[in-house]
């Protein structure tokens, strides 16, 4: 069985280990800065925090046959501060026309911005290559966890939720973009970039042009991948326009990803989210009336979820007591129950 939950203190070493494999801004492989993004998710779930829009919260998928941590995702409440603000490229079209020449031409424009106040993120995912293609879905588990605390706690979000979705990279891992662009006006290259950008973004507003800047002047490999999702994130891609996401016209300063979003209360997961009290039975009757969701609880030992099958009815949920045993329910209880 697989219980989601929040991150614990002692899931420090498993966290670090899945960070390795991510090494992100959101996930970096940092035992530091992961210690610090463990203890501000703790105060988070535990709404210890004086604004709530600074809540980070780190979920984890735990097999719970072995007690092994096996994926981790996160939400950041607000991505973009007046001490860090969200950087990204707004793409604009500009047409041109001559009338004695008979020729129209539209360039993609990239320009420079800033949010001081920017919306929520979801990021931070990442599972155990030896659980992918699992039957159970485990990637999907846990990138829709988030979505259901979301639903449970709408307050503590902004009204906007984006998605960075990661690029097509050059065969040694840098940026396309950001050799084109970034190295040009920095002179930094893109891993020493990217290690910068998670203390701060100041060398963007100090050293980029706040000026448009032509696509059609860079190289075509180059535009080609500006907005692009990398094969490896198509299926992340394909998940989040299904719940309602799309493409914000925005890129990322540093590798050229796409931003998606959507209004928290149009997302369908969260939408379909409602409070109803467990009933349990032994067996459904006719399973093929039964459908895959997620259910979800607040309680001592913090937020927990588990990915189930069930039978919804009003008022109601019903469950087998065996699939949920990890989250001890009882009969009657009321819990979250999202439907996919």
């Amino acid at each position: 069985m697989f219980l989601l939950r929040g991150v614990r203190l002692d899931d420090m070493e498993a966290i670090y280990r899945l960070a390795k494999m991510l090494n992100s801004i959101n996930l970096p492989d940092n035992r530091k800065i992961l210690n610090k993004l463990i203890a501000i998710s703790l105060k988070s779930f535990s709404s210890e925090l004086a604004d709530k829009y600074d809540g980070r919260y780190m979920f984890v998928l735990e097999d719970t046959e072995s007690g092994e941590v096996i994926a981790t995702s996160q939400i950041i409440a607000r991505y973009g501060t007046k001490e860090n603000p969200n950087s990204f490229f707004k793409l604009n079209r500009r047409e041109r026309y001559s009338v004695s020449a008979n020729i129209r031409i539209q360039h993609c424009t990239l320009k420079l911005e800033f949010d001081q106040d920017g919306p929520t993120e979801i990021g931070g995912l990442i599972l155990r290559p030896t659980y992918r293609n699992h039957p159970a879905r485990l990637g999907k588990q846990i990138s829709f966890v988030r979505f259901l605390f979301m639903a449970i706690h709408p307050e503590s979000f902004k009204e906007r939720v984006i998605a960075e979705l990661l690029p097509p990279f050059n065969p040694n891992g840098t940026s396309p973009l950001w050799e084109a662009i970034g190295r040009k006006f920095t002179q930094i290259d893109y891993l020493e970039a990217d290690r910068l950008s998670q203390e701060s973004k100041e060398f963007l507003t100090s050293l980029f042009p706040w000026e448009e800047i032509y696509a059609t002047l860079l190289p075509k490999e180059v535009q080609d991948v500006i907005g692009e999702v990398g094969q490896e994130t198509k299926p992340v891609e394909h998940m989040l326009t299904q719940i309602g996401f799309k493409f914000l016209d925005v890129i990322d300063p540093f590798d050229g990803g796409p931003h998606y979003g959507a209004d928290l209360k149009e997302i369908a997961l969260v939408a379909k989210t409602t409070k109803k009290s467990v009933k349990f039975v032994d067996h459904f009757e006719n399973p093929t009336r039964t459908h895959l969701g997620m259910i979800g609880k607040e309680a001592d030992k913090g937020f927990q979820a588990m990915q189930v099958s069930m039978l919804n009815r009003e008022g109601e949920v019903w469950l087998r007591r065996e699939d949920v045993a990890p989250m001890e329910l009882s009969q009657g209880e009321m819990i979250w129950v999202m439907s996919y």
